[in-house]
């Protein structure tokens, strides 16, 4: 497997357009952080944050931002020897599929683009292994969920998804997302698990320690602060959930992680 290009949180303007009429010469996997229009041959559909994209290589495609600016993940490969190792996954090619697990997502491409990056010795072979596992994880996850538009409410809880991931500071509970899809409880919790492969409470608790990760590594906000902008009031509480989450304390977190950045 070889890593052609990659991004890691990347940020394009409201007006940004990728339009790729005869495709790219690899493969290229696109996780969305906000939402996208996307375009597979002419057929326009809407990809939520948290969705993932697989773009056929030499196949014409388009996505361009639907809100102020577009936010996203990437990489572009190609599989060289390893083809039949990836046609072995039966990855779905030119479809918007929900990932369930978004933390585990960008901290797998967030190490691929330091490996890419790093001019160490092992350096592709540690970007083989991660692709691979990258490949892997995603074929497991997104065979959980359905395609875009294959659920009859998958349009409404993506809808709900999206707005988990816009606002981390709120204090999602599923009674109150059930309520805004008019869903009772058990219902609720059965057709968002369905279509996203993870529950709802799991995803707001990805969603809110993707957003402290973030805050810990660009700001130098005190511990209590990142933990109220999380939706959290109990600092000792958000401590304990962030080590939990995240193998690590805040504070050795954002030591550990702010040093690789410089």
């Amino acid at each position: 497997m070889r890593v052609m290009q990659i991004g890691c949180n990347a940020v394009y303007p409201a007006d940004y357009l990728a339009e790729r009429p005869n495709g790219l010469p690899g493969y290229l996997l696109l996780a969305t952080r906000s939402a996208c229009t996307v375009s597979f041959g002419g057929a326009q559909q809407s990809a939520p944050p948290g969705s993932i994209i697989l773009f056929d290589k030499n196949k014409p495609h388009s996505y361009a931002a639907e809100e102020d600016c577009l936010r996203c993940d990437w990489v572009q490969f190609d599989t060289d020897f390893d083809e039949d190792f990836f046609r072995a996954l039966n990855l779905p090619l030119g479809s918007v599929r929900s990932y369930g697990d978004m933390v585990f997502l960008q901290e797998l491409l967030k190490n691929l683009c330091a490996a890419y990056y790093n001019p160490g010795p092992k350096r592709h072979e540690l970007m083989d292994a991660l692709l691979k596992t990258l490949l892997l994880k995603t074929g497991e996850l997104v065979s959980l969920s359905a395609p875009s538009g294959g659920d009859p409410h998958f349009t409404e809880l993506a809808a709900i998804r999206e707005r988990i991931y816009q606002n981390p500071q709120e204090k999602w509970t599923v009674e109150l997302l059930a309520g805004l899809a008019n869903m009772s409880r058990s219902y609720f919790h059965l057709r968002y698990r369905e279509a996203f492969g993870v529950t709802a409470i799991s995803d707001v608790i990805n969603c809110k320690m993707s957003c402290a990760k973030e805050l810990l590594t660009s700001t130098d906000y005190t511990i209590g602060h990142v933990a109220a902008l999380c939706g959290y009031d109990n600092e000792e509480h958000f401590m304990r959930l962030f080590k939990k989450n995240c193998g690590a304390t805040p504070t050795v977190y954002r030591r550990e992680n702010k040093a690789k950045l410089h």
